[in-house]
């Protein structure tokens, strides 16, 4: 192995959540991470001295020709979170700042914009197997004249150093930024992100010129998060930019380090990434409910949501976006609050139930002939109830609604009005939920992205949240969770609830009012019948799984007794470090382990204690005294 190779090898970094950054209590080598596209926490340092004038300049840093990313590239002080860290930025710091450039940080002063989501996203062209992804905070340290004249290269990952006035450093960065390492061009090219970094430093050097401390510096931040995407191979970069006050975005397209497009007021946005992908792609809709696909430098409008669907997914983005923003920063001492973990669930979900609707509402074009097939949405039995004077849901209309939409949710109509009914993909999670909460939602979203891959344009996959009824049994015969506190009634309003959050996509059903003795596994079929689904994946738990895998060989038995031809496939969601067997009957089933895209952190009765409740209800009245464990 090379002493290139070896400066790396050694290091463990810690690894986060991709959904908002969240520390996980992993780690894995630098050299795995960097391949495998992990997602890992990192520093950027702006590193400050103010000279006579007042002039506020910058250390610039070149990296050294050994290291495997950015190479001999300029870069501000670059440190990541380590194992040793015991995932503290604030260690991580310390320790980046004593080794690389021999700094005592006893000696500085530092703030950080805590209230800012970093998520840089990079791909190297020239080496294949890199794939960088990280979190990043943003640190501003304030070096003395007897520091900044003491500093010296410790670390054969850097060969130089230089001071810059930073007025200098941004026009440099501006004119030649493919000298500069990617994360550097990120914090100078995004025009949000430049004017809070300039009015940070000129609150810094007021602070030192009335002799006071940078520890003291506070500023009023709208930036949210902030996300940057670059690959090599076409030269393309996708800068994100979050409000805090407005569940709209903006968005930045630049090639080549130049402004080349702009999509302003964005709902929506889902960024085609992965590490066998060459190129970036785009996927944005925005309030007016234009949908926009941006790829190769080039922004076309390929379709439109318009009505009662567009009003949805506002909504749906509004409750998201108010649910963030009231949960808590991410925890720097590695103990996870709910809030971190409720923020958490939140941006996994609003990125994976966006991407499975872009499926529904998505104007398609089909080849030189322009031929347009819209997705239109059908009234699904939840969606179609409403509140009477009372505030009960009138489930009685609405299954009468339901009975008359031929047992279809979804068509596709043609310019000849032909109605073409496409392959439908059930992905069902049978349970109590009591009460439903975001561990449900996280899994169903995930099996629902399991189930739409490799999937035809014509086949809809929908989630079904399927509460089971009062009676119902359990493989054993018994009675399953008699314990529960909530009736079946109280049960379904919540899953109903919550699923409405994430129309079309995600839905719930209310078969056990009708059959409250059948199994869970019952009511997946017979709503695959009642849909006349192609496909069904039932979501079981390994725990489940385990206990009475060799009574679900029955569902065969069931299909036939119902004359359903639905496929059957068993999703299982293990917990972490956990190994599925299948045995015995079991053998015959169908049957695949679900990989997590985003980590689990925590088992489904601590989401409960933690208060990890669905983000739709908590602030609904009628529904408040159902969200009380103690009831």
């Amino acid at each position: 192995m090379s002493d290139k190779h070896l400066l790396y090898e050694k290091d463990k970094l810690c690894l986060c959540s991709p959904a908002s950054g969240l520390l996980l209590s992993a780690h894995r080598p630098r050299i795995n991470v960097h391949s495998s596209g992990d997602f890992h926490l990192g520093l950027q340092i702006y590193l400050l001295r103010i000279d006579e004038s007042g002039t506020p300049k910058v250390l610039l840093t070149e990296r050294s020709d050994r290291v495997d990313i950015s190479p001999s590239k300029f870069d501000q002080v670059a440190v990541q979170v380590l194992e040793q860290d015991e995932q503290s930025y604030d260690k991580a710091l310390v320790r980046g700042l004593r080794e690389e450039l021999g700094i005592d940080y006893n000696q500085c002063e530092s703030f950080s914009l805590d209230d800012i989501e970093f998520k840089i996203v990079k791909k190297y062209g020239h080496k294949r197997n890199l794939y960088n992804r990280e979190y990043v905070k943003l640190f501003f340290v304030y070096t003395p004249e007897s520091v900044a004249e003491n500093i010296s290269i410790r670390t054969p990952k850097l060969k130089n150093f230089s001071w810059l006035p930073f007025e200098l450093y941004v026009n440099n960065v501006i004119t030649s930024p493919l000298s500069y390492t990617k994360t550097a061009q990120f914090y100078i090219l995004n025009p949000e992100l430049l004017k809070i970094t300039w009015e940070a430093i000129t609150r810094i050097v007021e602070a030192k010129r009335n002799s006071g401390s940078i520890c003291d510096v506070r500023l009023e931040i709208d930036m949210s998060r902030s996300e940057f995407y670059q690959y090599d191979d076409d030269e393309f970069s996708i800068i994100i930019n979050e409000s805090r006050s407005s569940i709209l975005e903006d968005i930045l397209l630049l090639r080549n380090g130049r402004l080349t497009d702009q999509l302003q007021d964005v709902l929506y946005h889902f960024v085609s990434d992965g590490k066998e992908s060459v190129s970036l792609a785009l996927e944005a809709l925005c309030q007016n409910g234009h949908l926009y696909q941006w790829h190769h430098g080039e922004s076309h409008k390929v379709g439109s949501v318009v009505g009662a669907e567009l009003e949805q997914l506002i909504s749906t983005k509004s409750i998201l976006h108010n649910k963030i923003k009231c949960s808590g920063s991410k925890s720097t001492n590695g103990i996870s609050p709910s809030s971190s973990l409720l923020k958490d669930h939140c941006r996994a979900l609003e990125t994976t139930f966006f991407k499975l609707t872009l499926n529904h509402y998505c104007v398609k074009k089909s080849g030189s002939e322009s031929e347009q097939s819209s997705f239109q949405l059908r009234s699904n039995l939840f969606a179609v109830e409403q509140q009477d004077s009372t505030g009960s849901s009138n489930y009685a209309t609405a299954r009468s609604v339901f009975e008359q939409d031929e047992k279809s949710l979804i068509n596709i109509k043609r310019d000849n009005n032909e109605i073409i009914r496409p392959k439908l993909h059930l992905v069902c999670m049978p349970g109590t939920f009591d009460p439903p909460h975001v561990g449900h939602l996280r899994v169903l979203a995930d099996a629902m992205m399991f189930a739409s891959q490799n999937k035809l344009c014509k086949t809809l996959v929908l989630g079904y949240l399927v509460p089971i009824g009062d009676k119902a049994l359990g493989p054993d015969g018994q009675v399953w969770k008699p314990n529960s506190k909530k009736s079946f009634d109280i049960r379904h309003r919540m899953c109903a609830q919550t699923a409405c959050t994430f129309t079309p996509v995600l839905q719930s059903t209310d078969l056990a009012s009708e059959f409250p003795s059948a199994y869970g596994l019952e009511l997946c079929l017979l709503l695959a019948q009642r849909l006349n689904a192609e496909f069904t994946s039932i979501i079981v738990g390994a725990d489940t799984w385990e206990k009475w895998q060799h009574s679900f060989a029955a569902v065969l038995d069931m299909k036939t007794a119902m004359n359903t031809k639905t496929e059957v496939v068993f999703l299982i969601q293990p917990c972490s470090g956990e190994t599925i067997s299948i045995t015995g009957p079991a053998k015959k089933l169908r049957v695949n382990v679900l990989e997590p895209k985003v980590p689990y952190f925590v088992h489904s009765s601590q989401i409960l204690e933690q208060g990890l409740y669905p983000m739709t209800m908590i602030n609904d009245d009628n529904l408040s005294d159902v969200y009380d464990p103690s009831v």
